[in-house]
């Protein structure tokens, strides 16, 4: 498992004409030379480090060699997101990464010229940002606050809170 801590946030960014899109200045220094760009289940677009992927493969393998997903599962993950995975080289002189016109077009981001970049513990996510903020927010608000609730229910030293009756 990697100890690389990549900071999180989220940025805005652009697309030129030769579907590239930039990788904000603060996370160059983490996102260079050859990567792995894929759609994902979500309808964005992840880009991973090579240690990364290969960590995110696995475990999707190990979710199904433990039976914690079905095969059905795991075969449109594959598909989905594995399969669709490809090597792409980060510009050095732009920040800018090659992203194929229909993993673009997946994740809802065909005609757009702005996005938003977003950095996760494991990758960027390209995302339209319209349908982030008004669609895929919106249909996951009950998951998100029930996440928070638990995150919240926490103590400081990891331990679950008792609840008041």
């Amino acid at each position: 498992m990697s100890s690389l801590k990549i900071p999180s946030g989220t940025y805005d960014s652009t697309w030129d004409d030769k579907n590239r899109v930039i990788i904000p200045a603060p996370l160059r220094r983490y996102y260079k030379g050859t990567l792995f760009v894929t759609q994902r289940t979500i309808k964005c677009i992840s880009i991973f480090l090579p240690e990364k992927w290969d960590e995110y493969r696995d475990n999707i393998q190990k979710a199904f060699d433990m039976k914690a997903i079905e095969y059905k599962e795991y075969d449109r993950l594959k598909r989905c997101e594995i399969s669709a995975a490809r090597e792409s080289v980060v510009d050095q002189k732009s920040g800018r990464i090659s992203i194929a016109p229909k993993v673009r077009e997946w994740a809802y981001l065909k005609d757009k010229k702005d996005c938003i970049v977003m950095s996760t513990d494991i990758c960027l996510e390209i995302w339209d940002s319209d349908y982030y903020y008004n669609t895929y927010l919106n249909d996951n608000l009950d998951y998100i606050q029930e996440a928070a609730n638990k995150v919240g229910a926490m103590s400081a030293s990891g331990e679950r809170k008792e609840e008041k009756a």
